[in-house]
């Protein structure tokens, strides 16, 4: 009886760590290409991260934790981006896009979320010389944090915890 209470408290320690790791930033990666314009088949790409989880229901934005990227040979990052305009968008939970803008940069550059879809999501960027487009980017994949290897490999010390003691 003593080890099945130490094996349910351990599921509930190890679901509770899950879901609090599930809470934390995740980092995502992204790319595209420039559709329209005099940069049109430029290629864009990066990585983003935020902090929490979005609401359920409705139009929710929750702030970059982190973001780098580069586009037509120029880098970007969360600290160049204009105040107050980085985040992550969400529509009934789901990402819509990304919300940051670089005003102060050549070429200007503008992330905008999709209003209800991910589909609908687009940059748009102005030269120096003042020629304007636009291009649309995709996810490419999650990025595992290092919480997540930490939570995998304590739940396999774990397992082979179990494992041994049952065979003595």
């Amino acid at each position: 009886m003593m080890i099945h209470n130490t094996l349910r408290a351990a599921a509930l320690l190890g679901a509770s760590l899950v879901t609090t790791l599930a809470a934390h930033a995740a980092t995502f990666s992204f790319s595209g290409a420039a559709d329209f314009g005099v940069l049109s088949g430029t290629p864009i790409s990066g990585t983003f991260s935020y902090d929490g989880a979005p609401a359920a229901v409705g139009i929710d934005s929750l702030n970059l934790s982190a973001l780098q990227f580069s586009f037509d040979g120029h880098s970007f990052s969360l600290a160049s981006a204009d105040a107050q305009s980085a985040f992550a968008d969400f529509y009934d939970g789901h990402f819509v896009g990304l919300n940051v803008g670089y005003t102060s940069s050549a070429p200007q550059l503008f992330m905008q979320s999709g209003f209800d879809s991910f589909d609908n999501a687009i940059f748009t960027y102005t030269t120096a010389a003042g020629a304007s487009g636009f291009g649309s980017y995709t996810l490419t994949a999650a990025v595992p944090e290092p919480e997540s290897y930490a939570l995998m490999l304590a739940g396999l010390a774990a397992m082979g915890f179990m494992v041994r003691r049952k065979k003595a």
